[in-house]
């Protein structure tokens, strides 16, 4: 009976371990960043929402951009913005607990915009009162 629970136990280990579809934790600000920006371009506003500093402000410019949100895409607009590579230009470390960074979307790579991460509590979180201010 031992003889199987060890033959058994490594094999349903790993099977539990590898059925995980959770992404991984965004732990840098780049990661952040690029992690927010992808959901806003899928339209994931929950998943934008919980890398955001929580604040009126941010709240209510993220329902801002939610709204403001294309909802009569072509399929093919559609499938861009859902497909699309964030690229990453300018980086700059304000500070220690500050970034600034610059990205554009594979779908328009012209078009450059920059979001503000912040660490706060060891977490980093965007901060869209810059976006839309511009503003440290």
């Amino acid at each position: 009976m031992i003889k199987k629970f060890f033959l058994i136990a490594p094999a349903a280990l790993f099977l539990l371990t590898g059925c995980n579809n959770t992404a991984p934790a965004a732990n840098t600000d780049i990661d952040v960043a690029t992690t927010f920006v992808k959901a806003v371009f899928k339209s994931d506003f929950k998943t934008a929402g919980s890398l955001l500093l929580q604040d009126s402000e941010n709240l209510e410019a993220l329902k801002k951009m939610e709204a403001a949100a294309p909802t009569s895409l072509s399929e093919e607009a559609e499938k861009a913005y859902k497909n699309a590579d964030v690229i990453i230009g300018e980086w700059s470390n304000v500070s220690d607990t500050v970034s600034i960074i610059s990205y554009s979307g594979s779908f328009n790579p012209d078009k450059k915009n920059k979001v503000k991460v912040v660490k706060v509590n060891g977490r980093w979180l965007i901060d869209l009162k810059y976006t839309f201010s511009g503003n440290l």
